[in-house]
């Protein structure tokens, strides 16, 4: 048995259309998902571009505060040294003017009441920086004395300016430090008249007087300043906690009880000090940690709102996606079901085959076509042989059948794309070949005659004892303005000739 003739039919133009809400489905959606990667990208960008922009620029800031933070511990160093270097020089200026006093006037061998006046109100004035003034001779005798001149180590204070001195004829003052390291002494050399070393006039400032003057200045927390000797004795320092007071490189960040600081160091030019100051580096950078964590807080923000709204609207995109994918399966399910109605509407429920209405509808077409081509078309009208025979004989359940096994055979045979097989009505089938001569519509009516026979399905009340078909042929070359209704006329008058001839043959 043939296979059932739909297996031979070509695809409906509709069903091949209903691949095209697939392709548009996929396009859509491809669309959507490249949409949604460059939306990533542009995040991704976004993100790296504003990191790297802050990052940049709280670096700029982080290094300007620091060069800002050495700037301020030069300053400081220059001041506390500048503190350092007047008070000296105010002590000197004193010292030189008390040294020229006693040359001026002889130095005197015993204590001097007068002397011992002008001292009074030199350490009575206001502000002045030394608690004590003293003058000794070259033997050691105190000859005047003023203000704290007792003060423990002062003896030994004495006798290290006088061996400096005699030791050495300038008459520059000397600083050194006090026995006990509570006070700086400066002193200068006195000479008698006749130019020989006669003794020393002295004078101490008290450590703590540049710890006052120090306190003063904008140290912050952890901030210091430090005064040594041009040797590295520590003199003062604020706070008073010891530590290393050598100075340093600046900008160099040190650690002191685990908190960093930004060092300066500073040399005196005039007298053997040095001065070494620093700041926290937390509040040198304290504005720099408050604004960078403002920035920081506010594009978190700017950055998290961005990323909200472009999720929302990769959201939104793939929300349109899928209903653009439930859209384009709907109307492909509609097309797919309109393609099978238009199908059940063009094609005959028993055989498989188109049927009368679209046959109509073909060779209306065709004839058209064929009159305006100048072409051949041919129409082949079939006849089941003594099928009212057949059906009284096996009943109609078997007709039925064998109208399909005959369907089957035109399908089998008829396989050109713009061929059309149809069961025109009852037992009788047609087929309309376009662009078909005479001789190929004769040829292609004998090989189905030949091969519904050669099935072989019995029909013992036919005179051949098996079905068989008769065909009719008829071709035309349709004028402009002619129908089909001639076609017809001639291919049926073809098919009753075949009959008149025996049946199971083909006529022209």
């Amino acid at each position: 048995m043939f296979p059932f003739p739909s297996a031979w039919r070509r695809p409906h133009a509709a069903g091949d259309g209903a691949v095209l809400p697939t392709r548009a489905t996929a396009a859509s959606g491809q669309r959507a998902r490249s949409m949604a990667r460059i939306v990533c990208w542009l995040l991704l960008a976004d993100f790296v571009f504003c990191i790297g922009f802050a990052v940049w620029t709280r670096t700029l800031a982080y290094e300007n505060d620091i060069a800002q933070g050495g700037i301020a511990v030069r300053h400081l160093a220059d001041t506390a040294l500048s503190h350092a270097d007047a008070a000296l020089d105010r002590t000197a200026w004193m010292l030189d003017g008390v040294a020229d006093r006693i040359v001026a006037n002889g130095a005197p061998a015993v204590a001097d009441p007068g002397l011992q006046r002008m001292l009074a109100a030199r350490i009575g004035e206001r502000d002045t920086p030394f608690d004590s003034l003293a003058i000794v001779d070259r033997a050691g005798h105190v000859l005047a004395t003023a203000g704290h001149a007792d003060r423990p180590g002062a003896d030994a204070g004495r006798r290290a300016a006088l061996v400096h001195h005699g030791a050495h004829a300038d008459r520059g003052v000397h600083v050194g430090l006090a026995p006990g390291g509570q006070a700086l002494t400066v002193s200068r050399r006195i000479d008698d008249s006749d130019g020989r070393f006669a003794g020393v006039a002295l004078a101490s400032i008290a450590v703590q007087y540049f710890q006052n003057d120090y306190r003063r200045l904008a140290l912050g927390r952890h901030g210091t300043v430090a005064l040594s000797l041009a040797d590295g004795t520590p003199v003062a320092r604020v706070p008073a906690v010891q530590v290393d007071v050598r100075p340093v490189p600046i900008g160099l960040a040190t650690k002191a009880r685990e908190v960093e600081r930004l060092h300066d160091g500073r040399r005196s030019s005039r007298y053997p000090l040095a001065v070494d100051a620093a700041l926290g580096r937390d509040e040198v950078l304290a504005d720099w940690r408050r604004i960078t964590w403002q920035e920081s807080a506010a594009l978190a923000g700017e950055m998290l709102a961005v990323y909200l709204v472009s999720f929302w609207l990769v959201a939104q995109m793939r929300i349109r996606e899928r209903l653009e994918r439930t859209l384009h399966s709907t109307q492909e399910a509609l097309e797919l079901k309109n393609a099978a109605l238009e199908r059940l509407a063009h094609t005959d429920g028993l055989t498989g085959l188109h049927n009368r209405r679209h046959l109509d509808d073909r060779m209306a077409a065709e004839v058209g076509r064929a009159a305006r081509e100048r072409t051949n078309l041919s129409l082949i009208m079939m006849d089941v042989d003594f099928f009212k025979r057949y059906n009284d004989t096996y009943g109609h359940a078997a007709g039925d059948d064998c109208l399909r096994m005959v369907a089957g055979v035109l399908a089998a045979t008829v396989n050109r794309p713009a061929d059309l097989a149809a069961r025109f009505g009852g037992e009788e089938f047609a087929i309309l070949l376009p662009n078909t001569p005479r001789e190929g519509a004769l040829a292609i009516a004998e090989a189905i005659c030949r091969g519904v026979e050669a099935i072989g399905v019995a029909h013992a009340a036919s005179d051949h004892a098996t079905v068989t078909v008769s065909a009719g042929v008829a071709t035309v070359v349709p004028a402009p303005g002619d129908d089909a209704r001639a076609l017809v006329e001639a291919a049926d008058a073809a098919l009753y000739a075949a009959k008149e001839a025996g049946r199971n043959t083909v006529r022209a």
